[in-house]
């Protein structure tokens, strides 16, 4: 927290003072760093997640490449920017894995459902091509436009998402991150 940061900065400013010959004493010896609590994640129900991901009727390559997204990324737990960064050829579905970038450029491999990967094959077959994707775009999900989707763009299909199907609580995409079974 902010105040732990502080406090961690007071105390080491007083150890250099004291160091340096400034004062005869550490005057912040006695100031105690306060504990954090770890907050849990919030996370849907399974409930709520079947909600999330039964799509009724899939009729637009839209419908296909937003419950193909969900679907990997309920499955996966990897993060928007994994998810929207992923290009086509690094999924597996054969195999069933993706290779993502993470955090800090370090690439993982990450095991997909059974549920993802039949999405993903949907939207391949009866999405993607019909979002008209732009010369050399190896972008997996695409925006209308062709190009690749963007972390607001995912935010806002997300939302939509969940009002569509009447979910009270704030759905976000760490919220579906972390409800991973």
């Amino acid at each position: 927290t902010t105040v732990a940061r502080m406090v961690t900065t007071i105390r080491s400013f007083s150890k250099l003072l004291l160091r340096e010959g400034y004062c005869s004493h550490n005057p912040a010896s006695h100031i105690k760093i306060p504990s954090t609590k770890k907050i849990l994640p919030k996370i849907l129900s399974i409930a709520e997640v079947n909600l999330l991901l039964d799509f009724k009727d899939l009729i637009t390559p839209l419908d296909f490449r937003n419950k193909a997204m969900l679907e990997l990324m309920y499955a996966s737990g990897v993060r928007v920017s994994e998810l929207i960064s992923l290009n086509v050829g690094d999924i597996d579905l054969e195999d069933g894995f993706l290779r993502c970038i993470g955090k800090g450029s370090k690439e993982r491999i990450v095991p997909i459902g059974e549920n993802s990967i039949l999405s993903v094959k949907k939207y391949l077959k009866h999405g993607r091509l019909k979002l008209k994707p732009a010369f050399r775009e190896y972008a997996l999900f695409l925006n209308f436009r062709g190009k690749r989707l963007t972390r607001q763009g995912f935010w806002k299909i997300l939302r939509e998402r969940a009002k569509q199907v009447g979910l009270e609580k704030k759905v976000t995409p760490h919220v579906l991150r972390h409800s991973l079974q």
